[in-house]
């Protein structure tokens, strides 16, 4: 018995693209409001969709997977010292 579990494909096109807010994408933070500019800080991860034609490269995204994880476009990163790396 073989289990074959299908290929995934992060898109990548999608990867610091700005985009509103919505229930499409994920908020790393949980503090985004709807409609608020986001940006894409890890891009949606979907199933391979194969071609009918089984050519190498006519892989499409399938089903998607994981959400596009994203932070609001004005995030403020807390400032970090050099103590904190040693």
């Amino acid at each position: 018995m073989v289990i074959s579990d299908p290929q995934l494909r992060m898109d990548m096109s999608l990867f610091g693209q700005e985009v509103k807010f919505s229930t499409k994408y994920q908020s790393l933070d949980g503090f985004i409001k709807q409609n608020e500019t986001c940006i894409i800080v890890l891009p949606s991860v979907h199933k391979v969709a194969s071609s009918p034609t089984h050519q190498p490269n006519s892989h499409k995204l399938g089903e998607l997977v994981v959400k596009a994880i994203v932070l609001p476009i004005e995030y403020d990163f807390p400032p970090c010292s050099d103590d904190e790396y040693e």
